[in-house]
C-alpha cells in the first residue's frame, strides 16, 4: 500500500484511484506475468484512419450531396441517430476535425466562385488519367 502511494506521488497524480490502479496492475502482472499495455499511441489515430468502412460511408454520403460540399456536412451526417447507433458514437466531431477528415478523404478547398467549399478531386485530369 505504501509503495503504491509513493508511486502515485511519483507519477504526479497522487490520488486513491491512481494508487488502486497501480496495485491492480501489479497483482495482474504477478498472477499472469503479462506486462500491462498502455493506451498511449492508440489515441493519436483518427477513427477515419482506423475504420475504412466509416471513411467509405462518409465519402459516399458527401458524393451524394453533389460536387461542392462543406466540411460541416460530415458533422451533420454523424449527428444522425441511426449513424451514431451504427458506429457506436456518443457525439459528433468538431468543425476542425471535419476539416482534417475532408483532407484525408481527398477533398480540397476551393476559394474561387464557389465561396470556399470542398471539391472532390476524383475528376481532376491527372487522377482520371491515372
Amino acid at each position: 500500500m505504501e509503495a503504491s502511494k509513493q508511486a502515485a506521488v511519483a507519477t504526479g497524480k497522487p490520488t486513491n484511484h491512481q494508487e488502486r490502479k497501480l496495485r491492480e496492475g501489479a497483482k495482474n502482472f504477478i498472477s499472469t506475468h503479462n506486462v500491462p499495455k498502455t493506451p498511449y499511441g492508440a489515441w493519436n489515430m483518427a477513427r477515419i484512419d482506423a475504420d475504412e468502412e466509416l471513411a467509405q460511408e462518409i465519402n459516399l454520403y458527401l458524393q451524394g450531396k453533389g460536387k461542392y460540399v462543406k466540411a460541416d456536412d460530415i458533422g451533420e451526417y454523424l449527428k444522425k441517430p441511426d449513424v451514431q447507433s451504427r458506429w457506436e458514437l456518443k457525439k459528433t466531431i468538431s468543425s476542425a476535425t471535419c476539416k482534417r477528415w475532408m483532407k484525408k478523404l481527398g477533398y480540397r478547398w476551393v476559394k474561387s466562385r464557389h465561396r470556399g467549399q470542398y471539391v472532390d478531386g476524383h475528376e481532376r485530369e491527372d487522377v482520371v488519367k491515372y
